[in-house]
């Protein structure tokens, strides 16, 4: 993601944009280890990352940044006899790299937690730069049509077509994050 660090936090700061006021949000950046910039945060409390604070290097310890960020989830879930009809818990992973640094969590163990926390009716995104992202998604029991492929030059592109996806659930539009064949085409070209 270093070479292409302002297309990257321009995405991000449009995802969270769009978010509806109500939102709460956890953001983890991740390399060799893992780093809570915030947690369960109301929109107010959400920082603007910078390319100081934002600095892609090292390792991709995926496995356990997603592993805390469930674990985090868990924590913080609406409770069953909530009155509130918006209490989904949405997990966007967006990456650059295959897992090579994990030290806490597996990729079953990983797909084993998504796999119980869907049941639940929590959903997973996998957005993934210059790899196959739907077999990378399947193989953490993340449907295919809420994993995306994108490249370094449409990072960007493919955090605002996630806002988009995550906005169509939300709305009722869809039952799902699901991507269009649109969205695919535009964020990865080579397809």
């Amino acid at each position: 993601m270093a070479s292409c660090v302002q297309d990257t936090l321009g995405g991000l700061q449009y995802f969270l944009d769009s978010l509806d006021d109500s939102a709460r949000v956890t953001l983890l950046l991740f390399n060799q280890s893992t780093e809570v910039l915030y947690r369960d945060a109301p929109k107010d409390k959400w920082i603007t990352l910078t390319p100081q604070k934002y600095r892609p290097n090292g390792g991709t310890a995926l496995m356990d940044a997603v592993g805390e960020t469930i674990k985090m989830a868990e924590i913080h879930q609406p409770r069953l006899w909530s009155d509130r009809e918006d209490n989904t818990i949405s997990i966007v992973i967006l990456t650059d790299g295959d897992e090579n640094s994990s030290k806490a969590y597996t990729p079953a163990h990983i797909s084993d937690l998504i796999n119980h926390h869907r049941t639940q009716e929590w959903t997973f995104t996998f957005l993934g730069a210059n790899q196959d992202a739907v077999l990378k998604a399947k193989s953490l029991n993340i449907p295919a049509a809420s994993a995306m492929t994108f490249t370094n030059e449409t990072v960007d592109t493919a955090m605002r077509s996630a806002a988009d996806a995550l906005n169509r659930m939300v709305s009722g539009e869809s039952q799902s994050v699901e991507f269009s064949q649109i969205e695919r085409m535009a964020s990865n070209p080579t397809i």
